[in-house]
């Protein structure tokens, strides 16, 4: 009885990250345990591997972020004035990534976890180059294995059939994905959150791009960037305190109108200035900015939403379909840059990011107030029983002692 306890109290890929949500207490639809004592971990990882696997972390996120970056002012000065080979570039990236999420989610589901890691770490130009100087038979001619051993068009048969049914099975698999993404309890946050990447204002090539165009320098832009990851930074600050005062839900909510706020105030100085591309093009740069504390922070709340709401053996496909959304939306907004691909065309995409965070944010405030059954917290004078008629009443009196003097 006791191993079944300590068992049970060792942290694992089922442990929920969090407390459950203080907010959802009470509600009949509330998706998180409510008891406190079942969502603790007793035992944390040790120091020497969490330290290791931050360290891989943010060294595998420097060289993205790195090549990205630079990337971006290669095709910028290769084509100038234009953000169309940017955004045909990341949208080749966009669709690769969508075709190949049910696979990569199902392979995470059903492997083992440090096997994928490493499996993905793994995956490199040296690592294929290693393999192909160790299998001799990868450095044989292509034809000889035709010549030798030609195929009949019995085989040929065959192939086409397997490839056939393989197809028909994923296809299968990838619909019913999809179909209980639709109908899991937290459909609204993921969704909302991937809906997010529909945007443009995110320091990403497009927006490099376009801000070069403007007159800012590389130096310029990759201070704001900095700027914008410091934010996002601080983020992971203010969204788990903000959580432990009010709630992950209503944190959520929070942070996705600070979002909203941020944009909408940047988007106004770029529409107020548009003779003057510097002061609007810095307005929209301090909006983005600010916006990233916003972002950051809802989606660390979605995810933990995620991660405690979906069941521990779908969270791979769960994942994977929300990786698929998220992608299909960043692919959104490099057509949209793709249609107005001039650098003075840049503010439709800036206002369809607006909307989108817009829609992002109302689906959101849709989950909040199912999970809580309210949106609002009255005051206690203002709910009491009765006291709205008083305080009508006085009103009244008021207003009739005011018309007799």
């Amino acid at each position: 009885m006791t191993a079944r306890a300590t068992q049970s109290s060792t942290p694992s890929e089922y442990s929920p990250l969090l407390s459950a949500d203080p907010d959802a207490a009470g509600h009949a639809h509330s998706i998180f345990a409510q008891n406190q004592h079942e969502c603790q971990v007793a035992n944390a990882p040790p120091k020497k591997l969490a330290r290791r696997l931050y360290i891989s972390h943010f060294l595998s996120t420097w060289n993205s972020r790195v090549f990205e970056f630079g990337a971006v002012l290669y095709l910028a000065s290769i084509y100038p004035g234009t953000l169309l080979p940017m955004s045909v570039y990341a949208l080749s990236r966009g669709v690769a990534a969508i075709l190949l999420a049910p696979a990569v989610g199902n392979y995470i589901d059903t492997g083992n976890r440090l096997q994928v890691v490493r499996a993905s770490i793994g995956v490199i130009p040296i690592g294929w180059l290693q393999v192909y100087y160790e299998i001799p038979e990868l450095q044989q001619p292509k034809t000889k294995a035709s010549l030798d051993e030609p195929s009949t068009e019995s085989d040929q048969h065959k192939g086409v059939a397997r490839l056939w049914h393989y197809c028909h099975r994923i296809t299968h698999k990838v619909v019913g994905d999809f179909a209980s993404y639709f109908r899991h309890p937290v459909f609204l946050p993921s969704f909302s959150g991937a809906l997010l990447y529909l945007t443009v204002l995110s320091f990403s090539g497009q927006m490099v791009t376009w801000l070069l165009s403007t007159g800012y320098e590389s130096t310029q832009v990759g201070i704001a960037r900095t700027l914008a990851v410091a934010f996002e930074v601080l983020a992971t600050w203010i969204a788990p305190w903000l959580m432990g005062r009010i709630g992950i839900t209503r944190a959520g909510l929070w942070l996705a109108n600070w979002q909203i706020a941020s944009l909408v105030a940047g988007i106004s100085i770029f529409w107020m200035f548009p003779d003057q591309p510097l002061i609007s093009a810095s307005g929209l740069v301090g909006g983005t900015i600010l916006s990233r504390v916003g972002l950051r922070g809802f989606d660390l709340c979605v995810q933990i939403l995620v991660q405690e709401g979906v069941e521990a053996e779908n969270r791979g496909n769960f994942s994977s379909i929300e990786a698929a959304w998220q992608n299909a939306f960043e692919i959104g907004s490099y057509i949209s840059t793709i249609v107005f691909s001039r650098p003075d065309q840049f503010g439709w995409p800036a206002l369809i990011s607006i909307i989108a965070v817009g829609i992002a944010g109302i689906l959101y405030t849709v989950f909040a107030r199912m999970q809580r059954g309210h949106l609002i917290h009255v005051p206690k004078w203002i709910s009491a029983p009765g006291m709205l008629q008083q305080t009508r009443d006085r009103c009244l009196e008021r207003i009739s002692s005011a018309s007799d003097v």
